[in-house]
């Protein structure tokens, strides 16, 4: 792998979300993989279910490895 390259092993689905239904994260207290939670959106599944989608800044991830 080259530098800056990233490799995923699959995407289950991308979506477009309007900005106005995102809700700030809650963090926890000193946990360093919260800081990385950029956002939080819970939307109703087409089973009838909450499905619960989690905003990850992956670059932020990403970096965190390389320490």
């Amino acid at each position: 792998m080259t530098e800056g390259s990233t490799l995923v092993d699959s995407v289950a689905e991308v979506i477009a979300l309007d900005e106005e239904i995102v809700n700030e994260a809650k963090r926890s207290g000193s946990d360093e993989g919260s800081s990385h939670i950029m956002g939080v959106v819970t939307q109703q599944s087409e089973k009838g279910n909450d499905k619960l989608i989690i905003l990850v800044d992956l670059k932020g991830l990403s970096d965190l490895g390389e320490k």
